[in-house]
C-alpha cells in the first residue's frame, strides 16, 4: 500500500494474476483463457510442459498417461511427491495443474494412447503436445492429429540433450517424415513379432535428468504459446539442444515425398443421435445419407477380430485391440501354443459384423470411423459428453 498524504487516502499497487504477462504488446489472456491443450504423456516432460501451461492461464487441459507414479519419478517430476506413490499420473497431474491454477478446467484419462483414447478427442483439442518416450506411441498421435487437422508439438530427452518440434500435416512435414529407414526397420521389426511376443517387451526408462526436462518442456510449452497467438512458431521446425556444451540449433524439416499422410484429410461431422453404443448398421446409413453407396467403414486401429490355433483349429472371436489383446487370448487352451491373430481395419456394406455396436468392437469413447467410397471420404466423430473437468 503507497500511502498519499495530501489526499489522506491509499492506492492499492497489487497486481492481478496475470498482470506481468498483460505487460506484454501481443499478448491475450481472453486467448489462453478459450484454449483447448492435449497432453499425451505425464512423466517428467509431460510434468514440466502441465506445469507451465497452468502457470501460463490456460484454460482447458485434457492430460493422458497410463501409468502409475514409481519412486524413481520422484526426482524429475515436479506436480509428484512422496506420498503420491501409486496413483496415476495423470490424475495426480491434473490434481496439481489445478492447485497451481485453480480456474483451470482440467480432465485426465488413465490409458495408453494407441488404443484406450478417441480420436475425438484429438478434435477437441486446439493443439496437442506430445510428452512421449517411444516412436509407436509418437506415430500414433502424428496419424491422429493429421486425420483431425491438429497441429502438434512433439518433446524427446535422452541424458543432457533434448529436441522440440512442431508438425502440422499435411501443410508441413509430419513426424514420420523425419523417421530414417532405421527406425522404420525396428517399428517393422516389433509388428512382425507374435502378439505375445509384442506384450512381453519391456519399455526401458530413457535415462534424463529434470534440468533437461525443464528445458524441453519449457520450449514445448511456449511453443504452444506462441501458436495460440498466431506468432511464428515451430510448426515444420525442430529446435535441437545439446547440454553438455550448451549448443543448440533450429532444423526445418522437408516433407517426405513417400510419406502418405500428406493428402486433403476427409472432412469430419458430428452426429448427437449417434454414440459408441450405435451400430456399425447406423453408421453406415448415417454415411448413405450424405455419401448415397457406401464401400467402406474404415477403423483407424489394429482390431484383433478373433483368433486362431495352427494346429486344432479353434477358433476365438475377441474385438479387441492388438495392443491390449489379454495373454488369454493368445494362446489355444489345448495345444499351448500360440495363436494367430486375424486383424479387422474395414467393415463392407456386407460384413456379418454389422449389428455389433461401435464399442464392442474394442474401439473407445470419442472415436471417430470414417466412410467412403469411390469418390469421398468423411468422418463422423461419435463424442458424445462434451469435455468438462472432473477434478
Amino acid at each position: 500500500m503507497q500511502s498519499n498524504d495530501s489526499q489522506g487516502e491509499s492506492i492499492s499497487l497489487k497486481e492481478s494474476r496475470f498482470s506481468r504477462f498483460e505487460s506484454i504488446d501481443w499478448w491475450k489472456q481472453e486467448t489462453l483463457d478459450s484454449a483447448k491443450v492435449l497432453v499425451v504423456g505425464a512423466g517428467a516432460l509431460g510434468n514440466e510442459v502441465i506445469k507451465n501451461l497452468a502457470l501460463l492461464g490456460v484454460g482447458h487441459l485434457a492430460i493422458v498417461d497410463m501409468d502409475r507414479i514409481e519412486e524413481s519419478n520422484l526426482s524429475r517430476s515436479s506436480l509428484f511427491r512422496s506420498e503420491h506413490e501409486g496413483e496415476f499420473k495423470a490424475e495426480r497431474a491434473a490434481k496439481s495443474a489445478k492447485d497451481l491454477y485453480p480456474k483451470i478446467k482440467v480432465e485426465s484419462y488413465v490409458g495408453k494412447i494407441q488404443s484406450d483414447i478417441g480420436y475425438g478427442l484429438f478434435r477437441w483439442a486446439d493443439i496437442v503436445v506430445g510428452a512421449l518416450d517411444n516412436r509407436e506411441a509418437r506415430i500414433f498421435v502424428n496419424r491422429a492429429c493429421t486425420y483431425v487437422g491438429r497441429p502438434w508439438i512433439d518433446g524427446g530427452i535422452d541424458v543432457l540433450n533434448g529436441v522440440a518440434r512442431g508438425f502440422q500435416a499435411p501443410q508441413t512435414a509430419c513426424y514420420e517424415c523425419t523417421m530414417s529407414k532405421v527406425d522404420w526397420d525396428l517399428i517393422q521389426n516389433r509388428q512382425s513379432c507374435s502378439l505375445h511376443a509384442r506384450r512381453a517387451l519391456a519399455n526401458r526408462g530413457v535415462p534424463t535428468t529434470p534440468t533437461t526436462s525443464s528445458v524441453i518442456g519449457a520450449i514445448q510449452a511456449q511453443e504452444v504459446l506462441k501458436y495460440l497467438h498466431g506468432l511464428e512458431s515451430i510448426i515444420g521446425k525442430g529446435f535441437l539442444f545439446e547440454g553438455l556444451a550448451h549448443n543448440s540449433y533450429k532444423i526445418e524439416y522437408s516433407i517426405n515425398p513417400a510419406c502418405d499422410l500428406h493428402y486433403e484429410q476427409a472432412e469430419i461431422h458430428n452426429d448427437h443421435d449417434l454414440s459408441n453404443r450405435s451400430t456399425m448398421r447406423q453408421i453406415f446409413q448415417w454415411g448413405e445419407k450424405r455419401l448415397g453407396k457406401v464401400e467402406a467403414l474404415d477403423i483407424y486401429r489394429e482390431i484383433v477380430s478373433r483368433t486362431s490355433c495352427p494346429q486344432c483349429g479353434q477358433m476365438t472371436e475377441c474385438f479387441v485391440n492388438a495392443e491390449t489383446i489379454p495373454v488369454s487370448d493368445t494362446f489355444c487352451s489345448r495345444c499351448e501354443v500360440e495363436k494367430i491373430p486375424e486383424y479387422l481395419h474395414s467393415l463392407g456394406p456386407d460384413s456379418p459384423y454389422l449389428d455389433k455396436t461401435v464399442s464392442s468392437f474394442g474401439l473407445p469413447e470419442n472415436e471417430i470411423l470414417w466412410l467412403r467410397n469411390s469418390e469421398k471420404c468423411i468422418g463422423i466423430d461419435l463424442t458424445e459428453i462434451p469435455f468438462q473437468s472432473h477434478v
